[in-house]
């Protein structure tokens, strides 16, 4: 539920990039935990279906899907931890361009 509600609050107010680190390292927390805990609950279900391999085949779909779900989850929010947005990228661009600019006209007019 947190993930969500901060996920929206993010739509409208741009300037969260320290927050929205955390946001990502929570969102990559807890889909680690939703990874182990899907896999302790397949040794489960192998254990507790291991006499009726109908119910096996069906329990094993389920079960890859629940990780399939997991695993992508854990990616689209490592992929956003990792990665610079465009916006992030031209602010940075613009950062170093005025420092340039700065150092420039401390030689130029300063030094002179």
């Amino acid at each position: 539920m947190f993930l969500f509600v901060f996920a929206l609050v993010s739509l409208f107010i741009p300037g969260f990039t320290a927050l929205d680190r955390i946001f990502c390292l929570a969102g990559i927390a807890i889909f680690l935990g939703y990874t182990a805990y899907d896999t302790q609950k397949i040794k489960a279900y192998y254990n507790y279906y291991a006499g009726y391999p109908d119910m096996l085949e069906k329990a094993s779909i389920f079960s890859a899907l629940q990780l399939y779900l997991d695993f992508i989850n854990l990616f689209l929010y490592l992929l956003r931890f990792l990665g610079k947005s465009r916006i992030e990228r031209a602010a940075e661009q613009k950062r170093e361009d005025l420092s340039h600019r700065q150092v420039l006209f401390s030689i130029l007019f300063i030094d002179s």
